[in-house]
């Protein structure tokens, strides 16, 4: 993440090495995510539920998640999800948990509802946020106009398919 390049104090060393821990920890979960995800060919999700639903032939998850922020491509702003009035009750106090990385790391990003960042710091931002939710993974749904940044915390439901396995080569619809 940009800083000033004069911060190089006790909190700022401890906050990058929190930023390096949880960016490797999301590259392993993210890996394992991805895979599994390699299974449906739909999605969707449920910010009054808090949950994403993976779809295929093979059959449906359904995951626990915790929306972290939209980013706002445009004007190159990130908004918390506990801070957004668009989303619902339920999801904005899922989110409230995020604030607690304010008090743990001194870093007002966490506490402010909006700020700009670069599209290329998201991804350490969100390694931040899963880390800190103990969630496996992001899911990013993205636009041409914005990304929603999705912590997918745990499966609460597998339920495997009628159908028969698809044939090798097949495509699923």
């Amino acid at each position: 993440m940009q800083r000033h390049f004069s911060h190089d104090d006790a909190i700022d060393r401890a906050f990058d090495a929190r930023l390096a821990r949880s960016v490797v920890a999301l590259q392993s979960g993210q890996r394992r995510f991805q895979e599994e995800m390699l299974n449906f060919a739909q999605w969707h999700y449920d910010l009054e539920d808090c949950t994403l639903v993976l779809s295929g032939a093979r059959g449906t998850r359904t995951y626990q998640i915790t929306p972290v922020a939209t980013y706002v491509r445009e004007a190159k702003e990130w908004l918390w999800a506990w801070a957004n009035d668009r989303f619902p009750d339920v999801a904005r106090q899922r989110a409230q948990r995020l604030r607690e990385l304010y008090v743990e790391t001194h870093y007002r990003i966490f506490d402010l509802p909006a700020f700009d960042l670069a599209e290329e710091e998201i991804g350490e931002i969100c390694a931040l946020a899963v880390s800190h939710l103990g969630a496996s993974g992001v899911f990013k749904c993205e636009s041409d106009s914005a990304v929603l940044c999705l912590a997918v915390e745990r499966l609460l439901k597998e339920e495997a398919s009628m159908l028969p396995e698809p044939s090798p080569g097949a495509v699923d619809q």
